[in-house]
């Protein structure tokens, strides 16, 4: 990947991991708002419930007090004292019950107009004035009830009360008793009633609505990480395609640069191909007769030297020269049926000397492939792609190395692959080793793999190369497969 492509691609992909982060604080933020908003408009209808059941039985008591303790005890024209407890307030305390049975009432009392408890379901109240709440007075000034909700918890952690004790949570009810109670009450015939006072325990319904609460913030939360996930999930394949698509467009600009090369070698070879091929032929064929004449004569040891290097020279030059017309205008395609397994085969007779002189192993694996491995191309190009491969990895090895040949089938083509166990390819070599001119060997001209490349690609076939994890180098050519020809068959 070149640096500027690359350097696009990775801020590109930052931009959008950037913009990911950024969604996920807003849906987070989105969701504790939309949350909170849900939460608290819930707990204000069950809280405002809570509100209207208090208020019903504050005027359920006020009615019953009137009509079943107030009535008879203003008929009857008994007097009672406050510390006269039973059986007095027996009346009182079984209307209380009545109306408050089952509704968690922890505490009950009766104010009257100064503020003195007239009742209280805790005895050791009656009588006493410092008890009153500051709810009281301001009922007795406007004359309207007053509900509201007490807690023993600070604000901030009643949210986090997912388990609250009993009572945690109070609605207390201050409502003034009806004018009939009032006037009723307020001769000396007996306690003066004025504002009625109860607490309610509605610390279960509290605990409900916090972990309705808590609930919808995780159930946020999820979904928000989730939306996220997905949104990863989105970059990543993005990015894959992106990197995909880079690479894809390197490749095209890397294949344009290389067959503009081509295109400007071609015209160059083309032009110098004949002002160099015909006197270089002759001065091949001149020193090979020299030389075959001073073989005659061992006087002149010198001159047959000269004569050798310049005829060795000249099939170098030969080699090289056709090596760019080879690469630069490669030869057109005659598709047949080629037995791979006789290329191989043709080639290892053809370096038998050498491999024999450096005592280089051959190893071949073949399984299955008796009436040999048969592919679609043109037989003299792929046994040029064979050799030089062949040669290349006899070459990665001074003494004592071995070469293995393995052949699988793929499906409709056939993988061949060559490894040593010489050196290896260096990093550079990997990166740049299919690169036409690149080589690491001094009187190389870097065209041996670009040719085996240029002709397996005209097959449309494939190329890579690697190093093996024991060490040594491999080179993989996968081909099309073709059937046996009908005159092969048995």
């Amino acid at each position: 990947m070149t640096p500027k492509n690359k350097e696009n691609s990775e801020f590109s992909i930052g931009i959008i991991r950037f913009l990911s982060w950024i969604s996920l604080v807003l849906i987070l933020a989105c969701n504790i708002v939309l949350s909170a908003l849900i939460t608290n408009h819930a707990r204000d209808i069950l809280l405002q419930k809570q509100k209207d059941f208090g208020s019903l039985l504050a005027q359920s008591a006020d009615y019953q007090i009137y009509r079943r303790y107030s009535i008879p005890l203003a008929m009857g024209s008994r007097v009672l004292q406050l510390s006269d407890r039973a059986p007095a307030f027996e009346p009182l305390e079984q209307v209380l019950g009545s109306v408050f049975q089952g509704a968690k009432i922890d505490s009950t009392r009766i104010f009257s107009w100064d503020s003195t408890v007239t009742y209280s379901n805790f005895g050791s109240e009656m009588g006493k004035r410092h008890l009153a709440p500051p709810a009281v007075e301001r009922v007795r000034n406007s004359d309207q009830p007053e509900i509201e909700v007490i807690s023993n918890l600070p604000g901030w952690r009643s949210m986090f009360a997912l388990s609250p004790e009993p009572g945690t949570f109070m609605l207390r009810v201050t409502y003034p008793l009806g004018t009939q109670n009032r006037l009723l009450s307020f001769e000396d015939e007996g306690p003066k009633l004025d504002i009625l006072e109860f607490s309610q325990d509605i610390t279960e319904d509290y605990e409900a609505i916090i972990r309705f609460q808590w609930s919808i913030l995780a159930l946020a939360f999820v979904s928000s990480l989730i939306l996220f996930a997905l949104l990863q999930l989105f970059i990543r394949r993005t990015e894959k395609i992106l990197s995909a698509r880079v690479k894809e467009k390197e490749r095209l600009e890397r294949e344009l640069h290389q067959n503009e090369k081509l295109a400007s070698m071609g015209r160059v070879v083309s032009s110098i191909a004949h002002e160099i091929r015909n006197p270089l032929g002759i001065i091949r064929s001149t020193a090979e007769h020299l030389l075959r004449r001073h073989e005659k004569d061992s006087t002149d040891k010198t001159s047959a030297a000269l004569l050798g290097a310049i005829y060795d020279e000249s099939c170098r030059l030969s080699t090289t020269i056709t090596d760019f017309l080879d690469y630069a205008r490669p030869k057109l395609l005659t598709p047949q049926p080629v037995d791979l397994l006789a290329l191989i085969n043709q080639a290892l007779i053809f370096l038998g000397n050498t491999l024999e002189k450096n005592n280089i192993k051959v190893n071949e694996h073949f399984p299955n492939h008796n009436n040999g491995v048969w592919v679609s191309g043109d037989k003299d190009l792929l046994y040029r792609a064979v050799y030089n491969i062949l040669a290349n990895a006899s070459q990665a090895m001074e003494q004592d190395g071995v070469i293995s040949v393995d052949i699988a089938e793929q499906g409709d083509t056939i993988q061949l692959c060559i490894s040593d166990n010489g050196p290896g390819f260096s990093d550079e070599a990997l990166l740049r080793g299919l690169d036409p001119f690149f080589t690491t060997k001094e009187d190389g001209t870097g065209l041996g793999l670009a040719i085996v490349q240029s002709i397996i690609q005209s097959h449309a076939g494939e190329i890579a190369i690697s190093n093996q994890s024991s060490g040594g180098a491999k080179v993989c050519i996968t081909l099309p497969k073709a059937g046996r020809p009908e005159n092969q068959r048995n």
